[in-house]
């Protein structure tokens, strides 16, 4: 369970119930079929409006959700936004199609669409004697305190994020993809997209902490996966579509008169709407007489256009390479981070195992009445004992030493609470105590019943013999 603290008013703060399999579960989403950037692509070169309609559909949620967010939940102002960012996404198809993560650009440019919008409005209103009164009554979590709290910020501090964290947490939360789907996406193995995911969500909670928002990441994560994307109403993808591609030329008027009518757009943005139509009849009758005149010189042109066309596609190969081995490179200082992450984490677990396996070995020897030798009917039994380890020190100088280490010896033959009574070395001493706690026994008897027993034994380091201990 993880709960979500508020700086302002801790004691009125519920707590959030985080059911800790679905943090760690793949979201029903596994990631787009055909990418982004060939979609884009297929817009840009070939005006098809089925292709840029995917993408809009695709992204529709994330865009709508973040406009929602950045203008206080006020749902005719996120509409216009929303068709803005879209618009101005297939203008820039064939740019876009370059960048290596869409979405991350189409959350950047909505988090600026919005806050313009707003400046807009609050200068329309005050010139108009008005108030800005924006409403929230969007999200039917919004009243919830904890995210409340968090919406006015969490776009902007997403946005302060380095662009490896801000990619990983728009995938996850605002795209609800799997992980499976975000280490395709940026070329990760599924395991390193999830520490990814984990760490930018612990770099997010600690921006929120500064501005006086606290929570665990478990907390943070179970907020933004209820809250941070809502659906876009019905049909709006279909008419942010028409409307984007008829403004870059590629739409007819009788397809926007259906859109505005059957969407019944505000008036303003409607005849925003039919100047573009009037636009995008005149671009095409400048693009037919273009194509006529290209299709009448043909001929004289056909080896020069292969030629070209050749050069082209040896370039753009070249320039695939140039981008593969740049993304490469870049990967590799994370993969690095990636490898001490994972080593600092492995050295914890072992001192943590090696605690509690010392823990453990007192708790039992100190539960156990522990004997002196001349009590017992039979003495422990050596099974399996290792040799010290000379010091190379002394061994070097052939200076030799010696230890007399106590320890016990349970009722399980196992060795615990071993230390050194005198030694002449210190290092002696510690190479005694290594190799003593590693020792097993067959245990010693009183009546009958395995017993515990603490033993004595000089350990003696010589440089010209083979030292037997027992």
């Amino acid at each position: 369970m993880g709960e979500f603290v508020t700086a302002r008013a801790a004691s009125a703060t519920r707590p959030i119930p985080v059911n800790e399999s679905q943090l760690h579960e793949s979201p029903p989403r596994s990631g787009p079929s055909e990418p982004d950037s060939e979609l884009l692509r297929r817009f840009a070169g070939n005006r098809d409006q089925t292709a840029f309609g995917e993408f809009v559909r695709r992204h529709l949620d994330l865009v709508y959700s973040t406009a929602l967010r950045g203008l206080a939940g006020d749902a005719h102002l996120a509409h216009d936004v929303v068709q803005s960012v879209f618009t101005d996404a297939a203008r820039k198809a064939d740019r876009l199609a370059g960048h290596a993560l869409p979405s991350a650009w189409l959350h950047a440019s909505t988090r600026f669409a919005a806050a313009k919008a707003v400046r807009t409005e609050q200068r329309r209103r005050r010139r108009d004697g008005q108030a800005l009164a924006m409403h929230d009554a969007v999200n039917p979590n919004c009243h919830d305190e904890e995210w409340a709290s968090m919406r006015p910020v969490i776009d902007q501090v997403v946005g302060e994020l380095r662009s490896e964290d801000r990619d990983a947490i728009v995938l996850r939360f605002f795209e609800a993809q799997s992980f499976a789907s975000i280490g395709r996406r940026l070329r990760l193995t599924e395991n390193a997209a999830r520490m990814r995911v984990d760490r930018a969500l612990d770099r997010l909670r600690s921006r929120l902490t500064e501005r006086g928002i606290t929570s665990t990441s478990a907390a943070l994560a179970s907020v933004l996966a209820a809250n941070a994307v809502v659906a876009a109403p019905a049909g709006l993808a279909g008419a942010v579509t028409s409307t984007a591609v008829a403004a870059t030329g590629g739409a007819g008027g009788l397809a926007l008169f259906s859109m505005i009518a059957s969407h019944k757009i505000s008036v303003g943005v409607a005849a925003a709407s039919l100047a573009l139509t009037g636009v995008g009849v005149q671009y095409e009758h400048a693009r037919q007489s273009a194509l006529e005149h290209r299709s009448a010189s043909a001929a004289l042109h056909t080896e020069e256009q292969a030629r070209l066309e050749k050069e082209n596609d040896a370039l753009r190969a070249r320039a695939a390479e140039a981008e593969r081995i740049r993304q490469a490179a870049a990967e590799l200082p994370q993969l690095r981070s990636d490898a001490d992450y994972l080593q600092e984490r492995l050295a914890a677990n072992d001192a943590q195992a090696r605690a509690a396996g010392a823990a453990v070995a007192t708790k039992r020897a100190a539960g156990t009445k522990v004997l002196d030798p001349k009590q017992l009917d039979r003495l422990p039994k050596a099974i399996s004992q290792v040799k010290p380890k000379y010091p190379q020190e002394l061994a070097r100088a052939g200076i030799e030493g010696r230890a007399v280490v106590e320890f016990v010896v349970g009722a399980d033959g196992s060795v615990s609470n071993v230390k050194v009574l005198e030694t002449s070395h210190q290092s002696v001493a510690d190479a005694s105590v290594a190799a003593v706690q590693q020792w097993k026994f067959q245990p010693g008897t009183q009546a009958g019943q395995a017993a515990s027993v603490k033993m004595q034994v000089p350990m003696i380091f010589s440089v010209n013999r083979d030292t037997n201990w027992f």
